[in-house]
């Protein structure tokens, strides 16, 4: 079972790392690929259940099916926004290894706050 699950999460990370790269015939193949890991966790899950005999391994497999249930929505939504990115035309870079990804935390306060005009006082909340 791990190993379908495996298989799945993989070819979900390795499709939205080429769209976010903007390589958008190698997502295509990742999206084939990703088609071929849910047919085999499908089938994977079927044969397990099949094989299943007591309450407790029925409770077992149930658990372990929510978990992954769970972490897919997540991935799903992370490949979801990637493919709208793609779509917009947006490519993601990597910041390089020497360098800051966050400007200082003065220059963020700076962008997000409206500039101050003299004589302007600031109002309550």
């Amino acid at each position: 079972m791990a190993v379908a699950e495996a298989m799945v999460t993989d070819a979900i990370a390795q499709q939205r790392s080429a769209l976010q790269a903007g390589r958008k015939l190698a997502a295509k193949a990742y999206g084939t690929a990703l088609n071929e890991a849910a047919r085999t966790y499908i089938a994977t899950l079927h044969a397990v259940r099949r094989k299943v005999t007591s309450e407790a391994e029925v409770e077992r497999l149930e658990a372990q099916r929510r978990a992954f249930a769970n972490l897919l929505r997540v991935e799903l939504a992370a490949l979801a926004t990637a493919r709208l990115s793609s779509e917009a035309g947006l490519v993601f870079k990597q910041p390089s290894a020497g360098k800051k990804s966050l400007p200082p935390q003065s220059e963020r306060l700076a962008r997000t706050q409206p500039p101050k005009i003299p004589g302007q006082h600031a109002r309550a909340a």
